[in-house]
C-alpha cells in the first residue's frame, strides 16, 4: 500500500495546483503526490514543461479531472468537446507519471434541472466508454468517485459507482471510495467488499470539516481500514484533506496515524 497526498487541497499558489507542496510532501515521507488535473490543464505549455522538470516526487494519481465547463450530462453535453479535452488532459497526466485519474468532477457531471436521471446515466456510460480506450493507451485507469449529495446529484455511493463501472465494462474504468463522501452518506464501509477488484483508489479525510485526521478514535477509520483489508485492497490511499494552519505538522501527524491504522488492520 502507498500513501499519497492531494496537494490541491492544501494549495497556496495562484494556480491552486499545490505544486510547492510536493517537495514538502516528499520530505514528510509521503509516497506520491496527487495533483488536480483541471488546474494543471490551465497551465500554458511552457509553464507545464517547467513544472514537469521541477517535479521531484512520483505523481501517481490526479484528481479534479474535468472543469465544470466541460459538460458530460444534459443537453449541452458534447462528445467531441469532451474527447478533445480528455486526450489532452490524459497526455499531461501521463507525462507526470500518473496511473490513476479520478472521475469526480461534480460540476461537469451534475444533471441539469429537468433532465432525466436515466438519460444522464446513459450519457456517462457512453462518455466513459469513449474515454476508456484513451486511458488504456496511456496506461491510466479512470476511477469513478462517488460524491456526497451536496456536491453532486448523480453517483453518490460506491454501489452506484460499481454499477456504472460494470456498465462501461472496460479494464481501464474502475472505482474509488472516499471516506469523507461515504461518511457523509452514513457508512464509509458500504459496498467495499462488493467492489472487489473494481476498487482501485482511496481518498481519506476526517468527515468533520474534511480536515486532516488527528485521532484514531475520532471517526470510523478502524472499521474502514479493516474493510479495505478484508476486501484485499492494497493499492494507493491519498490524504485529501484541508490543513488550516501548520500544513507540515498536521500532514506528518496524519501520515503517521494512517500508517498505524493500516498496519493495525492488517
Amino acid at each position: 500500500m502507498r500513501l499519497g497526498i492531494c496537494v490541491g487541497m492544501v494549495a497556496e499558489d495562484p494556480e491552486k495546483i499545490g505544486f510547492p507542496r510536493i517537495a514538502e510532501a516528499a520530505e514528510l515521507g509521503f509516497d506520491y503526490a496527487e495533483l488536480p488535473l483541471a488546474q494543471v490543464m490551465q497551465l500554458t505549455q511552457n509553464a507545464f514543461k517547467k513544472m514537469l522538470r521541477a517535479v521531484d516526487m512520483p505523481c501517481l494519481c490526479m484528481n479534479n479531472f474535468f472543469p465544470a465547463s466541460v459538460r458530460l450530462t444534459g443537453p449541452e453535453a458534447n462528445e467531441a468537446t469532451a474527447l478533445n479535452y480528455v486526450a489532452r488532459a490524459l497526455d499531461r497526466a501521463a507525462e507526470l507519471g500518473a496511473v490513476t485519474v479520478v472521475f469526480g468532477s461534480g460540476g461537469a457531471r451534475n444533471i441539469p434541472d429537468g433532465f432525466s436521471h436515466d438519460l444522464a446515466i446513459e450519457q456517462l456510460i457512453r462518455m466513459l466508454s469513449l474515454f476508456a480506450p484513451l486511458a488504456k493507451e496511456r496506461g491510466i485507469t479512470l476511477v469513478i468517485e462517488p460524491l456526497n449529495r451536496m456536491e453532486s446529484n448523480i453517483i453518490n455511493s460506491l454501489g452506484e459507482g460499481i454499477m456504472l463501472a460494470r456498465s462501461v465494462n472496460h479494464p481501464s474504468v474502475a472505482c474509488l471510495v472516499d471516506f469523507f463522501h461515504a461518511g457523509l452518506a452514513g457508512d464509509p464501509c458500504a459496498f467495499i467488499r462488493e467492489a472487489g477488484s473494481l476498487l482501485r483508489h482511496v481518498h481519506i479525510a476526517r468527515t468533520f470539516g474534511r480536515s486532516m485526521p488527528v485521532y484514531a478514535d475520532e471517526d470510523a477509520y478502524q472499521p474502514f481500514f479493516s474493510a479495505l483489508h478484508t476486501a484485499g485492497y492494497d493499492m494507493t490511499i491519498s490524504l485529501e484533506a484541508s490543513a488550516a494552519g501548520g500544513f507540515s505538522k498536521q500532514a506528518k501527524h496524519a501520515l503517521t496515524l494512517l500508517r498505524s491504522l493500516w498496519n493495525g488492520a492488517n
